[in-house]
């Protein structure tokens, strides 16, 4: 079944969706939605085709953006307008190409990293632009601050070739690479040779390694969160009743936020977010801990859920608006979503990459819907 983003309805939904199931990371929403309002706009497709309309030997690979998308001032503008070649959004397509050219082979359809408000709309856009679909999934079901931590990486699915493109036309191809850390390493330096603009193309595979490793139905579900968010404002209803039924979730706190504290170590935003009860959860206190991403959960101290499982972005109670931590702050009032790991999530080698002990938590990983009951 093919679907096509034909309205601004249609994007504000996905958007809404991928935002929440980003589970506070993946990238900037609003960033997210101005690309696909600019490919509307423009008058391109944004096709999305099902797992099974992509043939067995058909090559799929994984398209992105790196660095910062601000506006630049000073001596990078100059420089740009001395030698750059190539403005931002082509970047992405150029090193798309450049992956084919390396391969001997045509992509036929983009696949999402993971699932986030920029990083599975970027994909979307990038495939738009270069005339062909995205497919319905990505490599995560959800965001992650770690490559090895998408379903490709743990299940030891290459990289490579690995290439990266800037403002200047200047290709980065890295055809090998020891490990996912590594490659995250030469990453960052080779966007800090590029000013912090840089595009990139990875994991290419063909269509029937893809289903192997793809969490299905990504962009459908967060396309349906969205419509049912919307629909229940039109209508009247409790938009938070609304979310935890159209994704077969948990409720897991309201309140309002009293301390919100981070740093910025090695790249990676980590930090607590610690929410006073309200309604309901009068009296009650709730604790996040996140990596970029939430990953652990604790209600009056008790851990109520833990990464693989998706403890969603913050729902602004005052908006209904999932918020990526990043722009979360102190009183704001906020209601905390949860739903269960994708299958592939929740396997020994997807728990072993994304599970408590992984961040250094002494504690084995438990579903949510078991920890839940006790």
């Amino acid at each position: 079944m093919r679907k096509i983003l034909k309205t601004k309805e249609d994007i504000e939904d996905f958007i809404f969706g991928v935002t929440l199931f980003g589970t506070g990371g993946g990238g900037d929403p609003d960033k997210g939605l101005q690309f696909l309002l600019d490919d509307l706009k423009a008058g391109r497709k944004i096709r999305v085709i099902d797992i099974d309309d992509v043939p067995n030997n058909a090559m799929t690979a994984s398209s992105f953006y790196m660095g910062s998308i601000a506006p630049l001032k000073g001596e990078i503008l100059e420089l740009f307008k001395k030698w750059g070649k190539y403005e931002f959004d082509q970047l992405a397509v150029m090193a798309t190409r450049t992956l084919e050219k390396e391969l001997g082979a045509k992509v036929k359809a983009l696949v999402a990293v993971e699932t986030g408000g920029l990083n599975t709309a970027a994909p979307l856009s990038i495939a738009a632009k270069l005339g062909i679909p995205a497919v319905d999934g990505d490599y995560a079901g959800r965001a992650v601050p770690e490559l090895e931590q998408i379903t490709a990486g743990f299940l030891g699915v290459p990289w490579t070739p690995f290439v990266l493109f800037d403002r200047f036309g200047d290709k980065t191809v890295i055809k090998e690479i020891v490990n996912c850390p590594q490659l995250e390493r030469v990453g960052r330096y080779v966007c800090v040779a590029g000013y912090g603009l840089i595009g990139g193309a990875a994991l290419p595979v063909r269509g029937k390694k893809m289903k192997q490793i793809i969490v299905p139905n990504t962009i459908s579900r967060a396309i349906e969160i969205g419509r049912s968010l919307r629909m229940a404002k039109e209508k009247g209803e409790d938009p938070v009743k609304a979310m935890v039924e159209t994704t077969q979730g948990y409720l897991l706190f309201k309140g309002k936020i009293k301390q919100f504290t981070w740093e910025d170590k090695e790249g990676f935003m980590y930090g607590t977010n610690v929410i006073d009860g309200m309604e309901d959860y009068a009296g009650h206190e709730f604790k996040i801990w996140f990596k970029n991403e939430n990953h652990l959960a604790w209600k009056d101290a008790k851990v109520v859920a833990t990464s693989p499982d998706l403890i969603c972005a913050c729902v602004d109670l005052k908006t209904s608006k999932p918020t990526t931590n990043d722009k979360l702050k102190e009183g704001l009032e906020v209601a905390v979503l949860a739903t269960k790991a994708p299958r592939l999530m929740r396997t020994k080698e997807g728990i072993a990459a994304l599970g408590p002990r992984h961040f250094g938590f002494d504690m084995d990983y438990v579903p949510i819907e078991e920890r839940l009951k006790s």
